[in-house]
């Protein structure tokens, strides 16, 4: 007496499971974390002619293998960059203000939360 099992429709799935990971899931749970960061650099950035602010954004996400996104000053002009460097670092004769690090560590949690719902969300479709 045996058994017979047809895995075929399980491996099916896990072939499913991964293209989806490798796609959309991984950019969707990727941008719904960015959207967080994006939103806390935003209400720490230090406000003088609100360009600084203006230039807070995120990337597109890459898919694939090691998906990736960034959030910070993407695509801002040198002089923005320059003053951003400046506001956040310090310069000889200023205090950096830390925005950024502050707004990784205040976000970090609400990020990894709201990533972990939008890939258990994809994962339910």
């Amino acid at each position: 007496m045996a058994l017979t099992f047809d895995t075929s429709k399980v491996l099916e799935a896990l072939e499913k499971l991964e293209k989806k990971a490798k796609g959309d899931m991984s950019k969707n749970a990727l941008n719904k974390g960015a959207d967080i960061m994006k939103s806390t650099i935003k209400g720490n950035v230090p406000i003088d002619t609100g360009r600084l602010q203006e230039a807070i954004d995120k990337s597109n996400a890459k898919g694939g293998v090691n998906p990736k996104i960034k959030v910070g000053l993407i695509d801002a002009d040198a002089d923005v960059i320059r003053y951003g460097n400046a506001q956040n670092f310090g310069t000889e004769s200023m205090i950096g203000k830390k925005f950024m690090e502050r707004s990784f560590v205040e976000s970090k949690d609400e990020a990894i939360e709201a990533i972990k719902q939008s890939i258990v969300q994809d994962l339910s479709q």
